[in-house]
Formats: C-alpha cells, structure tokens, sequence
C-alpha cells in the first residue's frame, strides 16, 4: 500500500511540474500584405493585455515577395532582432489571440526585423520607422534604405495572430492515465484487504 502511495504522488508531482511549465503562449501568424505574405510564430510569456518588448521571448518569421532584398522569400527569427520589435501599447494579447490596434493615438509598432539582408514585417499605427507615415500592415526592405516592398492599409483593432490548438502532449496523457491504474490498484487492494478481514 505504501509503495502504490508514494507512486502515485511522484506521478502527481510529475504532472504538476510538466504542467507548471508551460510558461509561455504561443500564437502564430499568416497575413497577407499585397502581392506578399508574412507566416511564422510569436511566442510571449502569457501575459495578458499591453505586450512590451519584455513579454516576447521567442519569434520566427517568413517573408515572401515579389521584391525583397536577397530574393523572393527570407527566413529569419528572433535571434536576428536589431530594432525593439514593440513600441507604444497597440499590441495586446489574450488568451487566444493577439491584436493590434491600428487606431493608437500614440506612436506604435509591432516590427519582425532581421536577416542576412534585413527585411521586415511590421504593424504601424502611426509614422515610426516602418518606412511609411500611414497606419497599416507592411513587408520592407532594409539593406538599401527603410522601403516599403508591399503594404495594406489597416484600421481599427486587428486581430492578426491565434493560438491553435494543439494536441495533449503524449507524456501528459501517459501520466494521467498511470494515476488513474495506481488509482484502481490502490483501491483493490484496500478492498482486499478489507475482504480479508471480514
């Protein structure tokens, strides 16, 4: 009986842990932006609301167009950043989504930036550094000055990426279904025991 009692609470204690440490959300993106598209992934630290530069941990993007510098499509990600990718408090995310709101009164930008040849991807609310003095969605071009390679105007809160879902975990469901067998072992043999004593 002692032994299936301390199984069944290291399995416990497993689950907990695996459990706790899913610290992040990640939420993935495929916009289109005139002749071009933008796909990857953005991975924050779950907080919920205003993002800053700070609750984004991880990021990859692929840029495809028809005039990129370096050829038609560019892959990079977040270990290629050389601008602060957030700027202002348009960018919020939920539990599900993330949005930005073209509409800031002040300055903002969302901006995916680096690679060998330094395209980007970037959401503006307003004239700040993305190539452009309009609010909207656009992919640019860097290695030859800040130009815009194609571009959409947007207005209003846009949600632009989502969490998809994605399947349990198979180390997740072999834990819980090993506290479940402890679980019908434990009890059988209580009512053995308790058989036995009658």
């Amino acid at each position: 009986m002692r032994k299936c009692s301390v199984g069944l609470m290291s399995l416990a204690l497993l689950l907990m842990s695996t459990l706790a440490s899913a610290a992040s959300t990640t939420y993935y993106f495929n916009r289109d932006i005139g002749d071009g598209t933008a796909v990857g992934f953005i991975e924050t630290d779950v907080t919920l609301g205003v993002l800053s530069d700070t609750n984004i941990l991880d990021w990859g993007l692929t840029l495809a167009a028809p005039n990129l510098d370096g050829g038609p499509t560019d892959s990079f990600g977040s270990d290629t950043q050389i601008v602060t990718p957030v700027l202002g408090a348009a960018t919020t995310a939920t539990a599900s989504q993330l949005f930005f709101d073209f509409d800031s009164a002040t300055p903002a930008r969302l901006m995916l930036f680096g690679g060998v040849h330094a395209n980007f991807w970037c959401l503006e609310a307003a004239n700040t550094s993305c190539a452009s003095s309009f609010a909207g969605e656009r992919i640019g071009r860097s290695n030859t000055g800040a130009t815009i390679a194609q571009a959409e105007l947007r207005s209003g809160l846009v949600a632009f990426a989502a969490v998809t879902a994605v399947p349990e975990p198979e180390s997740v469901t072999m834990l819980l279904a090993g506290i479940g067998l402890l679980g019908i072992m434990v009890r059988r043999r209580k009512s053995r025991r308790i058989a036995g004593q009658q």
